[in-house]
């Protein structure tokens, strides 16, 4: 059962750009990842296999092996979107700061 305290701020699409630029991130619902992406909820549903495989992180600073993530990186240019080949993720420590140096 998720706890309603801990649930992300929702944005309605047409503030997603907006959004970005203030705080950096932004969280839709399926409805606007529908909506922006013009998919189905089929097909979105078609991603689930691979969200409920993520291959668990073997960079955590800790040791730990509990962090399940992929990371890709994206080229957009006007309607065009080309994937990046792969490279190394690299955050500061101010991006995680709850880990002290």
């Amino acid at each position: 059962m998720t706890n309603p305290l801990f649930l992300p701020l929702v944005i309605p699409p047409n503030s997603l750009d907006e959004v970005l630029h203030r705080r950096g991130y932004a969280v839709l619902d399926t409805a606007g990842v529908r909506e922006l992406s013009v998919c189905s909820s089929e097909a979105l549903a078609a991603l689930h296999p691979f969200w409920n495989d993520l291959p668990a992180d073997t960079y955590l600073k800790d040791g730990g092996h509990y962090r399940r993530r992929r990371h890709s990186c994206f080229v957009v240019e006007g309607e065009r979107v080309t994937q990046s080949p792969h490279r190394a993720h690299w955050q500061p420590l101010e991006y995680n700061a709850s880990m002290p140096c």
